[in-house]
């Protein structure tokens, strides 16, 4: 197979003398982006709330979910034996 390169031609897209980058400023806004609104949100609806996960429960979540996971990678394991 023959296959020609063609190398990209950079800059075709910015006029001639215009600056690459622009310099960030203070009174710049920055760009709201649908994740960072969301995690915005959740982050107000949860401090609303104001009912928390106690250590034990937390630790009870994190064994658990973690030991989950470890027995289906030895069950795996196993079977594929």
């Amino acid at each position: 197979m023959n296959r020609t390169y063609r190398k990209p031609k950079f800059g075709t897209l910015i006029a001639p003398g215009q600056p690459l980058l622009a310099e960030a400023s203070a009174s710049a806004m920055a760009h709201a982006s649908p994740a960072r609104v969301l995690q915005s949100d959740l982050a107000h609806r949860f401090a609303q709330d104001g009912r928390r996960w106690s250590p034990r429960q937390t630790l009870g979540f994190i064994l658990l979910t973690c030991g989950g996971f470890w027995a289906v990678v030895a069950l795996a394991f196993v079977s594929a034996r």
